[in-house]
């Protein structure tokens, strides 16, 4: 499976423009990007207690808005709360030395619906299949009063296995 290319932005700089640099994490060993999106950059790393991870990183400038702040936290909380292995476990969270907000979760290896999409080969049939799988974790969120608020293929990860899991709940 494909993945996109990461488009590199200035958003996750201090106040000079100077890229940031990977956080620091006692117990975490960072291997490198493996993506980037609204709200912060995404590494992936190892874990002296866990092995592979993912460590997402709340952009500088997103975290200084209020409504930011509490979207990641709202992230952190309630894969927890809803225990779907539709769902990615979230294994960690706080702040980085420089006041950036992490948290540190499941790796998963695959790619979004997107990406799965543009892979010549696949059905709608497949896709519609994939959709279907995407809803039961949707429906144990709804059971638990959260609402999504953000379905899009990008939030539907296909794995290498073929399982759906679905993201970002902030």
């Amino acid at each position: 499976m494909g993945a996109k290319p990461v488009s590199y932005t200035k958003w996750d700089s201090d106040i000079t423009g100077r890229e940031l640099p990977p956080p620091s994490l006692p117990g975490y060993k960072i291997l490198g990007e493996i993506g980037r999106g609204s709200m912060g950059v995404i590494y992936e790393a190892t874990s002296d207690k866990v092995g592979s991870v993912a460590i997402k990183v709340l952009n500088i400038l997103a975290a200084n808005g209020d409504m930011a702040v509490e979207r990641f936290r709202r992230e952190v909380t309630v894969g927890a709360r809803i225990g779907h292995p539709g769902i990615p476990t979230v294994y960690d969270s706080g702040t980085v030395q420089d006041g950036r907000y992490f948290l540190v979760m499941e790796l998963l290896r695959g790619c979004d619906l997107e990406d799965w999409w543009e892979e010549p080969g696949h059905t709608r049939a497949e896709a519609l299949d994939l959709i279907c799988e995407a809803l039961e974790p949707l429906a144990a969120a709804h059971e638990h009063g959260v609402v999504h608020r953000d379905l899009k293929p990008e939030n539907l990860f296909v794995e290498q296995s073929g399982a759906v899991r679905l993201l970002d709940f902030g």
